[in-house]
């Protein structure tokens, strides 16, 4: 009997023994399974994110894995075709189509893709993180006043602030002078500089791109008027205040005390008389030693020659006090859109994954693996010496970028980690192999903290229906009156009402009151309940008079980046899981 009992319990004991065996395999079995998710791309993407190990990096990041589709040369037909006849098979993302505008709309019409406003806290980290460092550009995140896509951002930092001015240190130091400060030391300088230049003009502007005929004397007006508005075609002339009033800065008394300054420049001929037409060719003369100007309005200079030697004498000129505050243009890189988006007709699930996968890309090593190759960077070195930052986070391993082979992919190349670069080159950052880094240190000690500081002023994209007539002939006698103003053709005492009665015949206040009720329109719709607004800067109102204030310079340095120190800045300021 007690044989029995004893063969009985081991029995029991081996079935239980077996038991526990097959649950924890099957545990272990299940945690070796992972979900699946399904893009739609190009062969192009597809294979240039499989070769330089993008995909590799998802797939261990993110704990998933990744299943291709390649839509060929006309996503957007595959896409309206799989909507109608097999909606049962769609992928859980669409990546890098290249879907134009026009396309993204009508499939936008035809409930294609997920609106994932109330996903972002949870699912997209670094999409929030971005939203919230300016919720006032919310709208330029939206399609049609809904988050349907993530972002493609490639700030360039130092182009973020493009009304830079120049100034000949040499010329300074001949004429006794320091850096100028205000508007008025300026033009002391500039009276100088004319003594020892044969009485011929000493400053002079042109707009680096693609139009010959737009000037950077924007940096000038933005002594006196917070406003992009540069007198040249096309600039933007309306601005919000905090109150969320959109008002034409063109039309204000700081605006006309800025003609004011340029009229006075142009007629003691310190202002070359082309310089609305001017080309960059005419900037630095015909060789070295033989510069025209003692101070140049460029975004950057060494562009212009392409010869650091040619550039050793200039420095960059600092925004301008004037009525206790400097100003300059802050413009923001532009946000891309259409790039990766989420089919609506799948379920939660599987888009909470394509969600957290886009976000992914959002990130500083998703960025940099995305724009270099997995292999393409690496930490940096310790102590290395960055790109404008402090200090160095990370490095190229490879020279070629992926930029422009997979324009429309997610990425987030912010300000910051652009600085983090670390340096390619030993030594000082006044080199032709160092420019952007000195470019990015004179931005980020110069212009950064008075164009972050005015940034809430700027007026962000809306979309708005106006005759494209009516805004030609607003912008063609805008720019022509502005120029007259400077060059005397107009006086600026005797012919300034006039000159804002006539923007107001030709419907400026009609622009004003379109844009104002699209800006209410959009931030009237409540944002994502995640993001959070970050707390408003005050900043002044548009000026209601001409009241004369007291100039006080601010100190500031003669010398951006000293060359004898290294180069180092001398001042403050779908449900289908596979096995792993």
């Amino acid at each position: 009997m007690a044989t029995q009992k004893t063969k009985s319990f081991w029995i029991k004991l081996t079935a239980i023994a077996v038991a526990v065996a097959l649950v924890a395999g099957t545990g272990l079995f299940l945690l070796l399974r992972r979900p699946t998710i399904v893009v739609a791309s190009r062969g192009e993407v597809i294979e240039l994110m499989d070769d330089h190990g993008i995909t590799r990096w998802l797939e261990q990041t993110l704990r998933m894995n990744i299943r291709w589709v390649d839509y060929g040369d006309d996503p957007f037909t595959r896409i309206a075709q799989s909507l109608e006849y097999n909606p049962g098979d769609l992928p859980d993302a669409y990546l890098g189509l290249g879907l134009n505008s026009n396309e993204i709309d009508i499939l936008m019409q035809q409930h294609a893709f997920l609106t994932f406003d109330h996903m972002i806290g949870e699912h997209a980290p670094n999409l929030t993180e971005i939203i919230n460092r300016d919720i006032s550009r919310l709208p330029e995140f939206q399609i049609d006043g809904r988050m349907v896509s993530l972002p493609s951002l490639n700030e360039h930092f130092s182009q973020s602030f493009p009304q830079r001015a120049w100034i000949n240190r040499e010329w300074l130091q001949t004429a006794g002078l320091d850096m100028p400060q205000t508007p008025q030391e300026l033009l002391a300088a500039l009276r100088a500089f004319q003594q020892f230049n044969n009485s011929e003009p000493t400053l002079g502007a042109a707009y680096q791109g693609s139009s010959a005929n737009r000037t950077t004397l924007g940096f000038l007006v933005q002594a006196f008027a917070a406003t992009e508005y540069d007198l040249s075609p096309g600039s933007n002339y309306l601005n919000v205040n905090n109150q969320g009033e959109v008002y034409a800065a063109v039309v204000q008394p700081d605006y006309r005390e800025a003609l004011r300054f340029l009229n006075q420049l142009y007629s003691e001929g310190l202002i070359d008389e082309t310089v609305f037409d001017q080309g960059p060719d005419v900037f630095m003369g015909t060789g070295a030693g033989s510069e025209r100007y003692g101070v140049i309005f460029a975004n950057d200079l060494y562009s212009l020659t392409n010869d650091m030697d040619r550039v050793a004498a200039f420095e960059p000129l600092p925004p301008l006090l004037h009525n206790g505050q400097r100003s300059t243009l802050a413009r923001p890189t532009e946000i891309q859109l259409g790039g990766f988006m989420i089919p609506q007709r799948i379920d939660a699930n599987r888009q909470q994954l394509a969600l957290s996968l886009g976000d992914a890309l959002l990130s500083s090593e998703g960025t940099l693996t995305v724009l270099y190759g997995r292999q393409g960077w690496a930490d940096a070195d310790p102590d290395a010496g960055a790109m404008g930052a402090e200090s160095a986070t990370w490095r190229m391993t490879e020279d070629a970028a992926l930029m422009d082979l997979i324009a429309g992919v997610p990425l987030w190349m912010d300000a910051r980690l652009q600085m983090e670069q670390q340096r390619p080159y030993e030594g000082e950052l006044r080199t032709s192999q160092n420019w952007q880094g000195f470019l990015n240190v004179a931005t980020r000690n110069y212009y950064e903290p008075v164009g972050r500081a005015n940034i809430q002023n700027r007026l962000p994209q809306l979309q708005v229906e106006l005759e494209t007539d009516a805004l030609g002939t607003i912008n063609d006698y805008l720019v022509r009156a502005s120029q007259e103003f400077v060059t005397g053709a107009r006086d600026i005492e005797n012919d300034w009402e006039a000159f804002v009665g006539h923007l107001n015949t030709l419907g400026l206040q009609n622009v004003v009151n379109t844009f104002q009720a699209a800006l209410d329109a959009t931030m009237s719709s409540t944002a994502p309940d995640s993001i959070t607004p970050p707390v408003n800067t005050t900043q002044p109102e548009p000026p209601t008079g001409e009241e004369e204030q007291n100039e006080e310079p601010q100190e500031q340095p003669n010398d951006p980046v000293d060359p004898a120190n290294g180069g180092e800045e001398t001042y403050p300021v779908q449900g289908e899981e596979e096995t792993e």
